[in-house]
C-alpha cells in the first residue's frame, strides 16, 4: 500500500507507527539496498522491547557532572532494552556502518547521534564499503 513505517523506542516501549508525509529521510549515510533491507529487519526485531529507563539516568547523572562507580545503563541489558539513539547505532551495526566505533551502542546520548550527524553533514558525502 505504500504506507512507510517507522520502529521507534518511547518510554511506553518500541513501537511501530505509519510515517507522516514528510516525516521520513532514510539518512545522510550511503546505503546499499542490502543494508537498507538489514536495518528495516533489525528494527522490526526491537517492536515490543522496553525503555531502557537505567540508560537515561545514567546520562541524566553524568551530565549533572557525578562519577559513577558503576555503570548505569548502557548495554547492560544485552540489547533487551532500547533507547531512541541506540536503535540506529546498533541498526546500522548489523548493515556494516559502525557509527561509534568500539563505544557500545547503549552508551550513545541523543546528543551524540545528533553530533555525529551533524559532522558528517558538514563534511559532505562519503561511500561506505
Amino acid at each position: 500500500d505504500g504506507t512507510i513505517g517507522i520502529v521507534e523506542p518511547m518510554p511506553e516501549g518500541c513501537r511501530r507507527r505509519a510515517a507522516r508525509a514528510g516525516e521520513f529521510v532514510w539518512s545522510d549515510v550511503p546505503l546499499t539496498h542490502d543494508q537498507r533491507q538489514a536495518v528495516v529487519a533489525y528494527d522490526g526485531t526491537t517492536v515490543g522491547l522496553p525503555y531502557d529507563w537505567p540508560s537515561i539516568v545514567g546520562f541524566v547523572l553524568r551530565r549533572a557532572g557525578l562519577k559513577l562507580r558503576m555503570p548505569v545503563g548502557g548495554d547492560t541489558a544485552g540489547g533487551r532494552k532500547l533507547i531512541c539513539s541506540e536503535l540506529p547505532v546498533r541498526a546500522y551495526r548489523v548493515a556494516g556502518v559502525d557509527m561509534f566505533p568500539g563505544r557500545p551502542a547503549g552508551t550513545v546520548s541523543p546528543g551524540d547521534l545528533r553530533q555525529w550527524l551533524d559532522d558528517r553533514r558538514r563534511a559532505g558525502p562519503r561511500r561506505h564499503g
